[in-house]
This record gives structure tokens, sequence and C-alpha cells, in this order.
């Protein structure tokens, strides 16, 4: 049996989509309405996704929630993929998606929790893990729908699991990812306003 693998260049692609697409894939998951109708606002920090995001909404901002002058309730949707670590005081920045975030809309969370100690670790100048317990208590104004198990449980909806598969890894690559793993844990929760 001939294994398949695509051309580097086209794998490099690939892999840089795999995440964008695991975000619209949950969205659409949970959504309602059809995406195309959603006023966005994306907070992840990334700058490639701003071309990649904005065809999939009627309207989409790119920005820091903290610049300019956003209207409250102004988003049916915001995205915050892999970058609350980026943000000192998480509380500030919970509130602050509260404002934006129109009634019946829901927010995108994902990142790396600490897997135990119950504190905050500034892991380098601009970097605050937390545990999920206290991200949690940080969003006592939210209903958290965790998406976490059903990716696990069904990779290849929500566009995560083919992507190992195509290309090995190096020792040294999945020692160090393992013992990542051990200390940060991945989450993808759907958060939506308590009334």
């Amino acid at each position: 049996m001939v294994k398949r693998t695509l051309p580097s260049a086209e794998f490099s692609q690939f892999e840089k989509d795999l995440p964008r697409q695991k975000v619209l894939a949950v969205c659409e998951h949970f959504s309602f309405k059809p995406l195309i109708s959603f006023d966005c606002l994306n907070i992840s920090n990334r700058t490639e996704t701003h071309v990649y995001f904005d065809r999939y909404f009627a309207r989409y901002v790119n920005s820091r929630p903290f610049e300019g002058n956003l209207w409250d309730e102004s988003f049916d949707l915001i995205i915050c993929d892999n970058s609350y670590h980026r943000f000192q005081n998480f509380a500030a920045l919970a509130d602050e998606i509260y404002r934006l975030l129109k009634t019946g809309g829901f927010c995108y969370l994902s990142g790396y929790s600490l897997f135990s100690l119950d504190r905050t670790e500034r892991t380098s100048k601009d970097k605050f893990y937390r545990t999920k317990k206290r991200l949690k208590k940080g969003l006592s104004n939210f209903w958290i729908h965790d998406y976490t198990p059903l990716i696990k449980e069904s990779p290849g909806t929500f566009n995560r699991g083919s992507a190992g598969l195509l290309r090995k890894k190096g020792l040294v690559a999945r020692l160090s990812k393992r013992f990542f793993s051990s200390f940060y844990n991945e989450f993808v929760w759907v958060l939506t306003k308590k009334k």
C-alpha cells in the first residue's frame, strides 16, 4: 500500500488553514443562522486570519476589544482563538466580550489552559495562562458550551483530524508535544450570555 502525502507547499497551506476551518466548523455547528448574516469581531491577534475570515461574514472587524469605539451589543459572533492568554486581566476581557456581544450571539473561545494548580502562570512577558477553573470563574456571566469532547470524538466533522496523519514528526517534536500537553490542556468553548 502506497501512502499518499501532500507536496510540502500544499501541506504547509493546508496545515495553516486547519485552525481557521475548525473555528468556522464549530460556529456553523452551533449557530441556527448562516454565518454570512453575522457581524463578526475577531480578537485572535493573527494577521493572516483577516484575509481568510472576511468573506464568511456580513461584517467583519479584526481588532483588539479595547481599541477603537465599538458599540454595545454590536456583534453576533466574537472569535477569540488561542489568544485569551495575551490579556493579563481576563475578567476585563470577559466583561468587554459580554458588552460587545448581541443578545442571542455567541463567542468562540479556545486556547490552552494550565492542567493543574489554581493560579495564573506568566510563561513569558506577554502570555498569561490560567486553569479552566479560573477561566470559568471569570466567565460567570456566560453559559459555557464545551466543544472539546465533540472535537476529540469526531475530529473529521470539525476539520481537525487529518493533518497529523499526513506526515511524521521527529522524536524531539513528539517528546516536546507530550511534555507541553502534560502541563497545558487544549479547550474549545462556545459562550452565550446569561440573561
